[in-house]
Order: structure tokens, then sequence, then C-alpha cells
């Protein structure tokens, strides 16, 4: 997973775009690099996602909501990581206490139990 200095993912997974969008943005060379040979996940390449970070707070009056909404579409698909670190950066901390609750189980039985108390610890 790629993620920026705040610990948040950079990546896109392909089934968070519609169907056809990943195979015309490789195709058109539209600023994604693609990290799998299945083509299911893709970052922005490095420079354009540096200016859209830096244009994000001008663009957008309300840059907790998008991490809101990330962190919100992160869950039900899955990837919890992410779901909880958008919720931290977002400063929703019942959403990242109540998304370590539910990956508790899961984690700990793949012995990831450092990973979630690192989680728990960002937590006020």
């Amino acid at each position: 997973m790629t993620t920026d200095d705040r610990g948040v993912s950079l990546t896109v997974p392909a089934q968070a775009l519609e169907n056809g969008q990943q195979a015309y943005l490789e195709r058109a060379n539209l600023f994604v690099v693609p990290l799998d040979n299945e083509r299911q996940w893709y970052r922005y390449h490095r420079l354009f996602a540096d200016l859209l970070r830096q244009r994000l707070p001008q663009a957008v009056s309300d840059v907790v909501a998008y991490h809101v909404r990330a962190s919100q579409w992160y869950e039900p698909n899955g990837y919890m990581a992410e779901a909880f670190q958008h919720a931290i950066v977002a400063k929703d901390f019942a959403r990242g206490a109540n998304v370590a609750e539910r990956a508790w189980q899961s984690m700990n039985g793949t012995f990831q139990a450092a990973a979630w108390l690192s989680w728990v610890k960002q937590l006020p």
C-alpha cells in the first residue's frame, strides 16, 4: 500500500472506478500507474498526486468531508486500515474507534494485534 506523509492511502482500487474507466485512464496515460498485473490497483503518478494534494484545500471548502467519504467507502469494501486512517485524518474519532472495533477480530485472528494497537493509540 502506498501512503502519504499522514498515512493516508494513495492507491485506488479498480472497483472504485466505474466500468472501463481504469482501462481508459491507463490507455490515455492520464496520470495513473498500475500496481499489479491484473490491473486491480492503481496509484496516481506522484507529481499529479502532489498537485492534487496542494490544490485540494483551495478547491474544496471542506476537505474533512472528503476524508469521511473515503473512510465510508473503504470500510464496507473491506479496506479497514484505509478506512481507519481517513477517519483519523478527518478527526472523526468515533468513526475511527468503530472501524477499529470491527476490525479487531479479523486482525487478532491473523496475528495483527500490534498493528491494531498502533491504530488505537491514535485515538484520544
